[in-house]
């Protein structure tokens, strides 16, 4: 079992939540825990992902809807693990995602947080044959080890995929993930985390991405 809490962000995605859930159920090596941050979803989510609960999947709900970036906080506050994944709930991690990414980090103690590669999908599910970048397969990994690296990256019309993100918890937890960017805010937050260590990307796609019409 590996030392990784997986938190999945939720808000009335119901099917694509159970999708989500099963892609971290059925991971190579199993996490420490599991849990659903809902954002004030309605009742019908909850039913949805019973049996999971069952299975030992934590949910933590809320009474209100808030922002986003307050849901990834507090899932990031929760978490007792050595490691945090914050996964939105229409995606989906491929087998070997937590495998993979917790290998690298054990492998590299300079770096506080490691993105991969994306398949992209559809709102099926189907993969649209894309990757976010380059190819898939590839092994070797972009190390971003200052602000300036993180800004040049965004400035090429390229970016840091957010949602496949492994962070060392006491790294992410340091770092003040400032909402008053905007629509750059997760620019922003890689940029201040790398100051304080390492951000990789590994060109290995290893989740899954929805894209939607």
């Amino acid at each position: 079992m590996l030392d990784v809490t997986v938190c999945i962000l939720s808000f009335n995605r119901a099917a694509y939540l159970r999708e989500a859930l099963a892609s971290v159920l059925a991971q190579t090596k199993a996490p420490q825990d599991i849990a659903i941050f809902d954002n004030g979803s309605q009742g019908e989510v909850l039913e949805a992902v019973k049996g999971y609960l069952e299975k030992g999947v934590r949910w933590v709900g809320s009474e209100v809807t808030m922002s986003a970036i307050w849901n990834f906080k507090r899932a990031v506050a929760d978490t007792k693990s050595k490691y945090v994944l914050v996964m939105h709930d229409d995606d989906r991690l491929c087998r070997d995602f937590l495998e993979k990414q917790i290998e690298f980090l054990e492998e590299n103690h300079s770096v506080v947080a490691v993105a991969c590669n994306v398949y992209l999908i559809d709102e099926n599910g189907n993969r649209s044959g894309l990757t976010l970048r380059g190819n898939p397969a590839e092994a070797e990994a972009e190390l971003y080890k200052c602000s300036a690296h993180v800004a040049l990256k965004y400035a090429g019309d390229s970016c840091i995929p957010f949602s496949s993100v492994v962070y060392r918890t006491h790294s992410v937890r340091e770092t003040d993930f400032r909402e008053e960017f905007g629509k750059v805010c997760d620019a922003v937050f890689f940029c201040d985390m790398a100051d304080k260590g390492t951000i990789a990307f590994q060109s290995k796609a290893l989740y899954e991405c929805r894209v939607h019409s």
